[in-house]
């Protein structure tokens, strides 16, 4: 009877033995704070697998984070030249022209071109599209949630 008598007495007088080293009862922060706060935050790390560059899809995606950069999509190789072509192919060449039996002229660079259908006209020429390079920087690497977090396949836990 007495083991069960003391317990209740001392929670009719107020009190109970504390359970944390502050004194009184709450929480195990150490600050009486929220485990959402800053505090939280310093014992989180950046967690993942950052996706591969080449795997990214437009400018935003492949330039979120380091070790990525986006290469706009342009007009790529060496325009065959004018002399040596044939008639038809010679009319079809920008900055070519048939002089006689002759293809006189200079054909029009594919790095002048400034877009995919103006590239496709020109002999020698492919458009390469836009895409993204590198090696991106490891989850791991990144100390705040803010870095982190815009990285695809990162995440801040």
């Amino acid at each position: 009877m007495f083991r069960l008598a003391f317990p209740l007495l001392l929670l009719a007088l107020g009190g109970a033995p504390a359970c944390s080293g502050d004194g009184g009862g709450g929480d195990d922060t150490g600050a009486g704070g929220d485990v959402t706060g800053d505090s939280a935050d310093a014992t989180r790390t950046c967690q993942g697998a950052a996706k591969l560059c080449y795997e990214r899809v437009g400018q935003t995606q492949c330039e979120a984070g380091d070790g990525c950069s986006y290469d706009v999509p342009f007009c790529a190789g060496a325009a065959k030249a004018c002399d040596g072509l044939g008639a038809a192919v010679c009319a079809a060449q920008p900055g070519c022209a048939v002089d006689g039996d002759a293809c006189a002229g200079t054909a029009i660079a594919c790095a002048d071109r400034a877009d995919q259908a103006s590239c496709g006209e020109v002999q020698g020429c492919a458009w390469a599209p836009a895409f993204c390079r590198g090696v991106p920087r490891a989850c791991a690497e990144y100390a705040d949630r803010d870095a982190c977090g815009p990285v695809p396949g990162c995440s801040w836990r």
